[in-house]
């Protein structure tokens, strides 16, 4: 399919006696924000590495950019050059200045003279770093390192780029511009992200699609819609009647419903906790004909760190 820019295909990798990727396979369409997630030790990195090909699998199969990507393809030089990476650790020379950095890794991507100055030039204005440019790295902030990381990363206009906690040590207004700048490269519709971050708030705004890995193995996959639809939270509002909120029977009503998860009546605020979120009107309309009195209502989806967290707890029995 000529859409898919990276597949995966039971892909085990163990070191020693422990399985660090154990039957990993997903796919991940051309122009999306791909979101891999996972706590640490999880695999995220090693997978990250297979797809590379820094790392041989002990079995499976990886096609990037529809090419093998191990270093005994003839093909290897030429597909790193399509691809930006950015790993947790930022890897930048300390003796060199930021622009010195940049010009070296150009070179590395067989661009030379004015066209690795005009590639590196364009790159430092996306990424706002000109300012400090030309000051040795040594003297940077780790902010300002990971931030000339990113750059390294951009460097080329890559097809598909691969970052692994992008936004780790970043200021709230440098966090923001990252992510404009990943919106920017998708909605041109010329680059995929492959994200790896536990910053799901972040992962929630970027992506559509998210695989979650515990112990090496898949634990769900879906959209971003998806893994959030499960659970709803509703809060609705009473006014009294006969000094009474709600009685007593029709709270038992309402929590003995097979959708109905969590049920708590604090004051004048009934919460609950739906495993179906279509079912809210049915519950606002036995309320009403059941005589409760409804001043407002306020729902919740839950976010993407609620599902993630709520997965991981329940699969956890599974995982061990």
């Amino acid at each position: 399919m000529n859409d898919v820019v990276i597949e995966a295909i039971n892909l085990h990798k163990s070191f020693g006696s422990k399985k660090s990727v154990d039957g990993i396979s997903f796919e991940v369409i051309k122009g999306e924000v791909f979101g891999y997630l996972g706590h640490n030790g999880s695999g995220k990195t090693t997978t990250i590495r297979l797809i590379l090909g820094l790392l041989k699998p002990d079995s499976g199969t990886v096609s990037l950019l529809g090419q093998n990507p191990y270093p005994d393809s003839s093909y290897t030089q030429q597909l790193h050059r399509r691809i930006g990476v950015l790993l947790e650790k930022d890897a930048v020379y300390h003796n060199m200045t930021g622009w010195e950095n940049l010009i070296y890794w150009a070179q590395l991507y067989g661009l030379s003279g004015a066209d690795a100055a005009r590639c590196v030039n364009e790159t430092i204005d996306i990424v706002r770093i000109r300012e400090n440019s030309q000051s040795l790295t040594r003297t940077y902030s780790k902010g300002m390192r990971r931030q000339l990381a990113i750059a390294r990363a951009l460097l080329c206009q890559p097809e598909v780029l691969f970052l692994d906690e992008p936004t780790s040590g970043l200021d709230p207004i440098a966090r923001v511009r990252v992510r404009t700048i990943m919106e920017n490269l998708v909605s041109s519709g010329k680059c995929t992200v492959f994200l790896s971050s536990h910053d799901l708030e972040e992962v929630e705004k970027l992506c559509k699609r998210v695989l979650i890995i515990e112990n090496g193995r898949k634990v769900i996959s879906g959209t971003v819609a998806e893994l959030r639809k499960p659970h709803s939270k509703l809060a609705i509002q009473l006014k009294p009647s006969n000094g009474c909120y709600l009685a007593e029977s029709l709270y038992h009503k309402v929590e003995m419903l097979p959708y109905v998860r969590s049920l708590e009546l604090r004051s004048d605020f009934l919460f609950l906790k739906l495993d179906e979120p279509d079912m809210i009107t049915n519950i606002i309309n036995l309320l009403v004909s059941s005589g409760a009195s409804i001043i407002d209502i306020k729902r919740n989806m839950r976010s993407l760190e609620d599902a993630y967290n709520d997965i991981l707890s329940s699969h956890g029995s599974d995982l061990k």
